[in-house]
């Protein structure tokens, strides 16, 4: 079963998006991974709900992240996807949920 994210269209797996959390620590800030570490260490367990504020935050890290050099394109772009909907639940000031 795939990972349910709001404001996302799809449901990638899980271990698809701890995956991604492998790329994303490499080539992020020690303080940027502590933010994102939750989502995507593979650790998840249970409903998350993320308030606009920190969907905005987390969607600033990973749009970055997606930028940088040492990031592979295909990963690259699920970062941008999943940046895109944590942009929308902010920009909307709802709560971004991942189940």
């Amino acid at each position: 079963m795939g990972a349910r994210i709001s404001h996302y269209d799809g449901a990638p797996s899980w271990h698809t998006i701890e995956n991604l959390g492998v790329q994303l620590e490499h080539v992020t800030t020690s303080g940027q991974w502590r933010h994102l570490k939750p989502l995507f260490d593979g650790s998840l367990r249970g409903p998350v709900s993320v308030s606009p504020r920190d969907a905005a935050r987390i969607g600033d890290y990973l749009e970055s992240a997606a930028g940088h050099r040492l990031m592979p394109g295909n990963w690259a772009d699920l970062a941008r996807k999943i940046a895109k909907a944590a942009h929308r639940a902010a920009n909307r000031n709802q709560q971004w949920t991942w189940e």
